[in-house]
C-alpha cells in the first residue's frame, strides 16, 4: 500500500461499538453526512457486526469521553433519536444528566462503546441496513 511519499504507517485507533444495529446506522449515516460535505464523492454507510470472543467480551469499554459530544448539536440529535427508538418500542424514555451520569449509562443506555484491542477479520460481517418504516 503506498501513500504520498510512497510510505505506508499504521495507525491504530480504538473500534466503537454499539449493542443495537440501529445506533450503529445512525453513527454510519452522520458520518457519510459528515464526510460528504468535506469530500467530493459518493459513499454509503456500512455497519459491521462484530463478534467478540469471551475475553473480548470483558474489555468493553463505555465510551464516557462522548459525553461531549452529546453535549453538541449533533448530540441534542442521537438524544432525539435515542429518545424515538425507546418510544418506538414502548419503553421509557430515558432520562440522563449527561454531566452526571454513571459510566455504565453510556454503555447500557445510550450504546456507547468502544474496545482498544485488535479485532480478527473472522469476527466480522457487514450487516444490510435495517428497512425503514
Amino acid at each position: 500500500m503506498a501513500t504520498i511519499g510512497n510510505q505506508y504507517t499504521e495507525i491504530v485507533e480504538p473500534v466503537f461499538l454499539t449493542q443495537s444495529k440501529e445506533l450503529a446506522y445512525y453513527w454510519a449515516q452522520q458520518t457519510v453526512r459528515e464526510r460528504s460535505m468535506r469530500f467530493e464523492g459518493v459513499e454509503e454507510p456500512i455497519v459491521l457486526q462484530v463478534n467478540l470472543n469471551e475475553k473480548q467480551q470483558t474489555s468493553v469499554k463505555p465510551d464516557v469521553g462522548a459525553m461531549s459530544l452529546l453535549m453538541m448539536r449533533d448530540g441534542e440529535a442521537y438524544m432525539a433519536h435515542i429518545a424515538k427508538l425507546y418510544q418506538d418500542n414502548n419503553l421509557a424514555i430515558p432520562e440522563i444528566d449527561l454531566r452526571n451520569a454513571d459510566r455504565m449509562a453510556f454503555l447500557d443506555t445510550l450504546g456507547m462503546a468502544y474496545i482498544d484491542q485488535d479485532v480478527s477479520r473472522a469476527s466480522i460481517e457487514v450487516l444490510q441496513e435495517p428497512a425503514t418504516a
